[in-house]
Parts: C-alpha cells; sequence; structure tokens
C-alpha cells in the first residue's frame, strides 16, 4: 500500500506540477524512518520503503527541476505587488527549491546517521546524489550535493565508495563546460592534502 502510495505522488507530481508541487513533502516523508506505522513492521521493510522513497524522489526531481537556478527574492521584490500568475510562479519556486533543500538535507543526513545495521540505505543515498550531481549542476545546493558525494568517496566500504567514484566519472564524462570538474577536483584536492597527501588506494 505504501508503494502504490509512493508511486501515485510522483505521478501526480511529475504530470502536473504546477497543481500538485505541494505533495513534494507528502513523497519525502517516504525518505525517513517510521513511515510504516504497523506494530508488526520489520527494520528491513522500513529500510526498503526508504531507498525506494529516496529512488522515487531523485527520479522526481530530475523530471521536475527547471533549467536554470532559483533565485532569493529581495525584501523590495517581496514586497511589491505582482500579479496572480507571477505570484504563483514565485510560490511554485519557493515550495519546489524549499523541497529540494529538504531532500538535499536528508540524502547527507543519511551519510552521518545512518546505523551500521542500515547500511543499504548509504549507497542509495550515494547514487542519488550522483544523479543530482550529473543533472542538477545548475540548480541551487549544487555545491553541497557535489561536496557530499566527493566526501564518500573516501568512505572505507566498497560498496559506497565504488558508487560514489563511479558517480565523479560520469560527472566528469558529461561535464561540457568544466566547471563542476573543477569544483570536483579542487574538493578531492583538499581532501587528499587535509590526510596529509596519503589517500587510501582506491581513491587513486
Amino acid at each position: 500500500e505504501a508503494k502504490e502510495g509512493m508511486a501515485l505522488l510522483a505521478m501526480e507530481i511529475t504530470e502536473n506540477i504546477d497543481d500538485n508541487f505541494g505533495k513534494l513533502k507528502e513523497l519525502l516523508k517516504f525518505t525517513r524512518n517510521g513511515v510504516l506505522r504497523r506494530e508488526n513492521s520489520t527494520r528491513d521493510e522500513e529500510c526498503e520503503l526508504m531507498r525506494m522513497g529516496l529512488i522515487t524522489a531523485v527520479a522526481v526531481f530530475k523530471d521536475i527541476l527547471p533549467e536554470y537556478s532559483i533565485r532569493p527574492l529581495t525584501e523590495v521584490e517581496q514586497q511589491a505587488k505582482v500579479g496572480k500568475e507571477v505570484r504563483k510562479q514565485r510560490n511554485l519556486e519557493e515550495g519546489l527549491l524549499r523541497s529540494y533543500g529538504q531532500y538535499v538535507d536528508r540524502l547527507e543526513e543519511i551519510l552521518k546517521t545512518v546505523k551500521r545495521g542500515d547500511a543499504g540505505v548509504v549507497p542509495i543515498g550515494v547514487a542519488c546524489l550522483s544523479e543530482l550531481a550529473v543533472c542538477a549542476g545548475h540548480f541551487n545546493y549544487y555545491e553541497r550535493v557535489l561536496a557530499a558525494l566527493c566526501g564518500q568517496v573516501f568512505n572505507g566500504r566498497e560498496a559506497v565508495h565504488s558508487v560514489a567514484i563511479s558517480g565523479l566519472g560520469k560527472v566528469f564524462s558529461e561535464d561540457e563546460v568544466g566547471r563542476s570538474t573543477g569544483q570536483a577536483l579542487r574538493l578531492l584536492s583538499d581532501a587528499i592534502q587535509s590526510r596529509d597527501y596519503s589517500p587510501p588506494v582506491h581513491v587513486i
């Protein structure tokens, strides 16, 4: 039932973001603990649903993100009188940016707080960061996405660092301008320097 609800939300949002962007909040609930409110639900079930929620959310954001970054309104712009359509567009952008920021928050949180028994969630989180690093280089919070992805290159678990390295390879191969590549290399260089230039072999 939860999976069907998740799929329905994703379909409604992608088919009509103007009327359904508020449902992003409902979709993001599936990326967190405690979605299954049954006494007999298991931790494996919770983690499976969380993994599906993360994957579904990244697919939705890839589909609905605009091809430009959203600039915060100045105080003067916020107070100015505007037409109905302009206000509707502003509300849409504000809601979208808020939900996307919450999703990035959640991915960062997973990398820091997921327990060892829930380790299968972490590679999925890194894979989602990889997708955003490739498709959302133009959008808000990109610096955080790339920093989180680069940080996982140094993760000691192969199941995690292999996903991060593969994701960065895709970023490099699809970066026509070079901005993302340059930024990623700076992050990796700083991380290697902080380790006295002795990174794990897999990083090299």
